[in-house]
């Protein structure tokens, strides 16, 4: 069960509360989650903190978690919310602190 969710709205873009998500334990992990239509994925630009840079085919039936960490601590890392043409729609973080 992933112990921090990440929503991602109707029009791509991350609900303001999870804009910036951190991880302070090694267990810690996130699922991304469609609050409506659509279907997303979820790249990471510079670096993963997971062992996959991405993760596709979110929606709101088919959430995707991100495993536990396996990036360095201490770090940001940026990822990019792509709609099915490809489009980014966002460009949130998520920074490890462990």
């Amino acid at each position: 069960m992933p112990n921090q969710q990440i929503q991602i709205r109707n029009n791509g873009r991350i609900a303001d509360q999870d804009c910036r998500k951190r991880l302070t334990t090694a267990g810690d992990t996130v699922e991304w989650k469609v609050t409506g239509n659509g279907t997303y994925s979820v790249h990471f630009t510079n670096g993963s903190p997971f062992s996959s840079s991405d993760f596709p085919g979110i929606t709101a039936s088919n959430p995707v978690g991100s495993g536990t960490p396996t990036g360095s601590a201490n770090r940001l890392y940026k990822y990019e919310v792509r709609n099915e043409k490809g489009d980014q729609t966002d460009d949130p973080d998520i920074l490890v602190e462990l």
